[in-house]
C-alpha cells in the first residue's frame, strides 16, 4: 500500500486548515516535492513523483506516493510505521537537503559580497570628505 504526500504537509509557512500535517516546531519553509522524495530514497523508501496539483492550493505542484507497507500489510521498516511517523522523519531531513544546503551557502556569499561593497563605498566617502577642496575661480 502506498500513502500519498504533498509537500504543503511540511510547510511552515501554511496552517492545519490550509494543509500543513507537522507542527510548526517540525515543519519546514518551503519544501518541495524533490526534497520530499530524495528524503523518502535516503530513508530506504520505494517513492513515485507524480505530477499532480495540490487540490487545496493549485499553485503547488507534485505528489509523492510512498510504499510504506508491504503485500502483506507489514510495514517496509520497522522503525516508521505510520504516514506521521514518516512526514516528521521527513521533515528533519529536508533542511540538510543538498540543494537547500547549496542555495543557502550561495545567499550567505551573496550577502558577504553586498556588505563588502558598501565597507568599500562607505570607506570611500569617508576618505573624499576629508580632502581638502581646489580653490578656483568663481564663476
Amino acid at each position: 500500500r502506498r500513502v500519498c504526500l504533498w509537500p504543503a504537509f511540511l510547510d511552515k509557512g501554511l496552517s492545519i486548515q490550509q494543509g500543513r500535517r507537522v507542527s510548526k516546531e517540525e515543519a519546514v519553509v518551503n519544501p518541495n516535492y524533490l526534497e520530499i522524495f530524495d528524503s523518502c530514497k535516503h530513508l530506504g523508501f520505494e517513492a513515485e513523483v507524480e505530477k499532480k496539483m495540490y487540490p487545496r492550493d493549485l499553485g503547488r505542484r507534485g505528489r509523492i506516493r510512498v510504499k510504506l507497507f508491504n503485500q502483506d500489510g507489514s510495514p517496509c521498516h520497522p522503525e516508521i510505521q505510520s504516514r506521521m511517523r514518516l512526514l516528521r522523519e521527513i521533515a528533519k531531513l529536508v533542511p540538510k537537503h543538498h540543494l537547500r544546503v547549496r542555495s543557502a551557502v550561495a545567499a550567505q556569499h551573496i550577502q558577504a559580497k553586498k556588505q563588502e561593497k558598501a565597507a568599500k563605498k562607505a570607506e570611500k566617502a569617508g576618505a573624499g570628505s576629508s580632502k581638502k577642496k581646489k580653490k578656483g575661480k568663481k564663476k
